[in-house]
């Protein structure tokens, strides 16, 4: 089942972009458990982030 999602490698500009559009989500949404939930997303995205820096 693994082998029909394709899991290419993001780059940094790419995981960047995908951050700030969490963040915008995050801003404009007044429901409380949209926002816990786009939170945390973005500390996965960031911790993706941290990872590709790191290499």
């Amino acid at each position: 089942m693994n082998e029909l999602i394709q899991q290419e490698s993001l780059t940094p500009e790419e995981i960047a972009v995908q951050c700030l559009a969490v963040i915008n989500a995050a801003l404009n949404t007044e429901n409380l458990a949209t926002r816990e939930a786009l939170m945390f997303v973005l500390q996965e995205r960031l911790r993706a982030l941290y990872k590709v820096l790191g290499e």
